[in-house]
């Protein structure tokens, strides 16, 4: 089921959800769109108009956003990609991170952040341990953090437990190298000396 942003009665219930999740105090939040419009149609839009359909869910999308962001001042919202389908320069004013794709295979998310990269400011990526959901290729926490969530907002997404020792420590490092580099990494310039699909720089030593 989608709703029609569009509508009214619509928009007024989505902002009151969302308010009623946001002001529980210490309570962690996602709310997602996690599948794409497939049949778009709006029964408040005639037949002639029906190509509005998504121009006109964007702009009631910000709306919603703006309207959260001035009575939420505290609250870091982040927008999604689900394909590219849930993020865009308009998001950026409300939603200053972007979480560019599901893939976080660090390997192949040089290619789509170096992507982003040209349109957007560099996008979050959070490491995970041991398998890539993805692409089902082992992870290596020892070094897939620095091939890509150094440029962003770095963070991990594992079991602080089930890691080794060796990939324990890994991170600790990764993590004080981040914050001692943190201003150069997140508000510095950004300069692309090879295209990751050029040649061979995106594969794994070993």
């Amino acid at each position: 089921m989608c709703w029609t942003l569009s509508r009214r009665e619509v928009r007024r219930l989505s902002r009151k959800r969302a308010v009623d999740l946001l002001v529980v105090p210490d309570l962690a939040r996602e709310m997602g769109h996690d599948r794409s419009i497939t049949e778009p149609f709006s029964p408040s839009l005639p037949a002639d108009r029906q190509g509005e359909f998504f121009i006109a869910t964007s702009w009631v999308l910000y709306e919603l956003y703006e309207r959260l962001t001035r009575a939420f001042p505290q609250v870091l919202f982040e927008s999604c990609a689900s394909g590219g389908g849930r993020f865009d320069p308009g998001m950026m004013p409300f939603a200053p991170q972007a979480w560019a794709s599901d893939d976080t295979d660090a390997i192949e998310r040089l290619r789509i952040q170096w992507g982003t990269s040209l349109c957007y400011p560099s996008a979050p990526w959070r490491p995970t341990s041991r398998l890539y959901r993805t692409t089902r290729r082992p992870a290596d926490a020892t070094c897939d953090p620095g091939r890509g969530g150094f440029f962003g907002v770095l963070g991990y997404e594992l079991d602080p437990a089930a890691l080794s020792d060796e990939d324990r420590n890994a991170v600790k490092g990764q993590i004080a190298f981040y914050k001692a580099h943190r201003d150069v990494l997140q508000r510095g310039r950004l300069v692309r000396l090879r295209s990751p699909f050029e040649g061979d720089g995106t594969k794994r030593p070993g």
